[in-house]
């Protein structure tokens, strides 16, 4: 990605936080401790520097919570606290597969396979489908559709529509 000028790698870590690294240096441009425990998920990041994350771990600032989904703007240095968050829902289980994001929403599916449709802005949730009952793969938006397949083979199409998705085609994969 690319803040305020600067290449940087996004990675979420074993410690529980996403880090921005200046690619030649390593250095850290910035940090969100998100959880308590490692991250496995890929961030979303727009073309305006806003980072969209979620895990399925301990919340780092409520250990009694497991799981959010989240966005802060990139475009900072140091330290990232939960006040300079934009927006986060916690109690969401996105632990194995990232999200994207398509025109002002962005769409996470859980790790029940349950996808979430969420404003890009305000975080508020426009709409949820369930695909299945299990997720280990990322969804991938092209040609204004999102695609998914299913931890037990199910692939769907989706488009986007007002209230979240319309399913243009599914079917099963041997």
């Amino acid at each position: 990605a690319t803040f305020k000028g600067q290449a940087a790698m996004v990675v979420g870590a074993g410690d529980g936080a996403i880090y921005a690294l200046q690619p030649r240096t390593g250095k850290t441009i910035w940090k969100y401790q998100a959880s308590t425990r490692g991250l496995n998920t890929t961030s979303v990041i727009d073309e305006n520097g806003i980072v969209y994350c979620g895990h399925a771990e301990q919340n780092a600032t409520d250990t009694k919570t497991l799981g959010a989904i989240f966005a802060f703007d990139g475009n900072t240095e140091g330290e990232i606290t939960e006040d300079k968050l934009l927006w986060k829902l916690p109690r969401k289980a996105i632990g194995r597969s990232a999200g994207v994001k398509l025109g002002d929403r962005v769409y996470f599916v859980d790790d029940g396979a349950a996808l979430m449709i969420i404003d890009a802005k305000t975080g508020a949730i426009v709409g949820q489908k369930k695909l299945g009952r299990s997720m280990f793969g990322s969804p991938v938006a092209g040609d204004g559709k999102i695609y998914v397949a299913e931890n037990s083979g199910r692939f769907y199409v989706l488009k986007p529509s007002e209230k979240g998705v319309d399913v243009v085609s599914e079917t099963r994969l041997a």
